[in-house]
């Protein structure tokens, strides 16, 4: 029965890491598309 919760407590952690860094990849992506674009514009 302890090996099972453990089991699941894994499981459970390895998605929220997963969904975590899935998470922060996409702000990142975001930040930097938008950092991108704004030095392409030609200023003023």
């Amino acid at each position: 029965m302890n090996l099972w919760y453990n089991r699941e407590f894994m499981v459970q952690l390895t998605l929220d890491v997963s969904l975590s860094l899935l998470y922060i990849h996409l702000i990142l992506k975001g930040k930097w598309r938008a950092r991108r674009d704004s030095n392409s514009r030609p200023p003023g």
